[in-house]
């Protein structure tokens, strides 16, 4: 696997280095990702080390293709405790116009293994989804499982959109120039509710969310050139649980 990535980085077209520190875990990061194109398919890497203490955690290769309303790829990962897994995965979309409506629909499948090289278990995905929209107006039903199945409803008109799924939330916005404040509320089955104000212009982005449960982040990032560097806070009435800093440049 890593003689693999190690030719795979070397003939790579793009990527990005990265590094993430977190406080008050002592918790670090440092990962490196390339992409390769050829034709109509991709090639993926990614190599990721723990900081404290330094050591391999986990690296993964995916080949994707797509062709039309079809995509599949094939994903191959191992972590740092030896486990190897193996997925493939496909999807087909489309959309169709119906007078004023835009009718969309997508199905999707992924199947696997889990520790394929230990004690191999398998695993399997589907989900379905289908939608409609009209100027202001959205609609999407979705399900997946089957382990079990769980569908969703979700309704948008303008800023005010609805879910109803094992639980039932309704979610405001609204925004002026870089500017937006968003209003979510969770009705059943424990009301809850989160405010979450964001600003983006010019390389530069903010997000601050308060919720009534008492959590309360803010994230600021800034970008320059192929450089973006953030700072997350994270607050629980008022004390810090975790602060995080990282830093990645594209190439």
């Amino acid at each position: 696997m890593i003689f693999l990535l190690a030719l795979f980085f070397c003939l790579a077209s793009a990527g990005e280095v990265g590094l993430r520190l977190e406080a008050p875990d002592s918790r670090g990061s440092l990962w490196l990702t390339e992409t390769w194109e050829i034709s109509l398919l991709s090639l993926s890497g990614r190599m990721e080390l723990s900081l404290f203490p330094l050591r391999f955690q986990t690296a993964g290769l995916k080949l994707s293709s797509s062709l039309g309303a079809l995509s599949g790829s094939l994903e191959l990962s191992a972590l740092g405790t030896g486990r190897i897994d193996l997925f493939l995965s496909g999807i087909a979309k489309g959309s169709v116009r119906a007078g004023d409506f835009t009718l969309l629909g997508q199905v999707g499948v992924k199947f696997g293994w889990v520790a394929l090289n230990l004690s191999p278990s398998t695993i399997f995905l589907a989900w379905a989804v289908v939608g409609m929209e009209k100027d202001d107006f959205s609609g999407e039903a979705y399900v997946s499982g089957p382990s079990p199945w769980e569908p969703s409803l979700k309704l948008r008109y303008g800023p005010l959109s609805v879910v109803l799924s094992s639980s039932v939330s309704s979610e405001v916005t609204a925004g002026s120039g870089p500017w937006g404040l968003t209003s979510s509320f969770q009705i059943w089955p424990k009301p809850s509710q989160t405010q979450t104000l964001a600003y983006s212009a010019e390389g530069k982005s903010l997000r601050a969310w308060l919720s009534s449960t008492g959590n309360f982040g803010l994230r600021i990032s800034i970008s320059e050139g192929d450089w973006v560097a953030s700072a997350s806070f994270f607050f629980l009435w008022g004390r810090m649980t975790r602060l995080g800093a990282e830093v990645t440049r594209a190439f």
